[in-house]
């Protein structure tokens, strides 16, 4: 075991909640939104990519136990730093939500059901990597 799996998980995590809250936005900004979103959409692409790789070649994680560690990171990442902004959106403008926090958080959670398999296979492609002598 040459890398520590904790420290890893919590590289990636950092470097999503920057991505999420720093890098998207500043590219989004100054280069515009498409390339914004494509630069956000592209660091988390490789950043799942790489956990599972690192994960599964330097420090001893089988397929299943890499592809949960990326999963649980997608569910922090997705559902709870969209859930922080969420709220503090409502918390600031209660009358841009007439319908309460129904309509938003059954969207948050759709779409981490239905980018959750895609996500997943990107992860599982860096453990095949990984995996390899």
């Amino acid at each position: 075991m040459l890398a520590r799996p904790r420290t890893l998980w919590a590289l990636a995590l950092i470097l999503l909640a920057a991505n999420r809250f720093m890098i998207g936005p500043a590219v989004g900004a100054s280069a515009g939104e498409v390339t914004g979103n494509t630069v956000f959409v592209f660091i988390r692409v490789v950043a799942f990519f790489l956990l599972a790789l690192l994960l599964t070649r330097f420090s001893g994680f089988r397929r299943f136990r890499a592809l949960s560690a990326v999963g649980l990171l997608v569910a922090v990442e997705h559902i709870g730093f969209n859930l922080v902004m969420i709220l503090s959106s409502f918390r600031s403008n209660p009358a841009d939500y007439p319908e309460g926090l129904s309509g938003p958080l059954f969207g948050l959670f759709m779409s981490y059901m239905i980018g959750l398999p895609i996500i997943l296979l990107i992860a599982f492609l860096g453990t095949a990597l990984g995996s390899r002598k």
